[in-house]
C-alpha cells in the first residue's frame, strides 16, 4: 500500500450553522479535502491551512476551476461554465489549462498543431470556433431587419396616400358621371 500515491483534490462544500429565525437550517460555504488512496481508502474533511500548504497543486487547480465558474472571470469573452456543449469534465480540464472562455478555446482550434490537449477538448475547441463564426453575422441580419422595418413604413405611408388619392378620383369622376348624365 506504500507504493500507491495519495490522491489530493479540493472540492467546494458546505457545514451546518444552526437554525435561522423561520426554523429552517443554515449553512455557510466551505472548502473540504479529499484525500484517497486507491482502491479502498477515502476521507473527506474540511480544510485546514495546513491541507492548503501541504498540497498547493491541487489548491490551485481549485481556485482555477472555481475562477472559470464564476460570472465574470478575468478574461473577456463569453465564459465556459454558461456554455452548454461542454461538460463538467471538461470544464475542470480546461480550466485547468487556463482557458476560461469559448474565445479562449476558440484560439486553440486554429493553431492545428499538437498541442498535447485531449482528442474532445480539440473537438470542442473546433464547435467554439464554429460558434464563433456563426455568430459574427448576427449583428448583420439585425441591420437588414431595421432597414426592411423601415422600408415597410415607407410603403405603408405610400400605400395610404395612393388610397386617399384614389378616392379623391373616384369623387371626381363620380361628380362629372352625374353632370354629363
Amino acid at each position: 500500500m506504500a507504493d500507491t500515491p495519495t490522491l489530493v483534490r479540493f472540492v467546494s462544500g458546505w457545514a451546518a450553522q444552526g437554525l435561522g429565525a423561520d426554523g429552517m437550517p443554515l449553512y455557510r460555504e466551505t472548502i473540504n479535502v479529499i484525500k484517497e488512496r486507491p482502491p479502498y481508502l477515502r476521507v473527506e474533511h474540511e480544510a485546514t491551512e495546513q491541507d492548503f500548504d501541504d498540497n498547493p497543486g491541487p489548491y490551485q487547480l481549485f481556485l482555477k476551476e472555481q475562477g472559470a465558474k464564476a460570472a465574470q472571470p478575468t478574461a473577456t469573452g463569453f465564459p465556459l461554465a454558461l456554455w452548454s456543449a461542454a461538460s463538467p469534465a471538461a470544464l475542470r480540464m480546461l480550466a485547468a489549462r487556463d482557458i476560461v472562455t469559448v474565445e479562449q478555446l476558440a484560439k486553440r482550434a486554429q493553431r492545428g498543431a499538437d498541442d498535447g490537449m485531449p482528442a474532445d477538448l480539440k473537438e470542442l475547441a473546433v464547435r467554439a470556433k464554429q460558434m464563433l463564426e456563426m455568430s459574427k453575422d448576427i449583428g448583420q441580419y439585425e441591420a437588414i431587419i431595421r432597414e426592411r422595418d423601415a422600408q415597410i413604413v415607407v410603403l405603408r405611408e405610400q400605400v395610404s396616400e395612393l388610397q386617399t388619392s384614389i378616392k379623391m378620383q373616384d369623387g371626381i369622376i363620380n361628380s362629372l358621371k352625374l353632370k354629363v348624365a
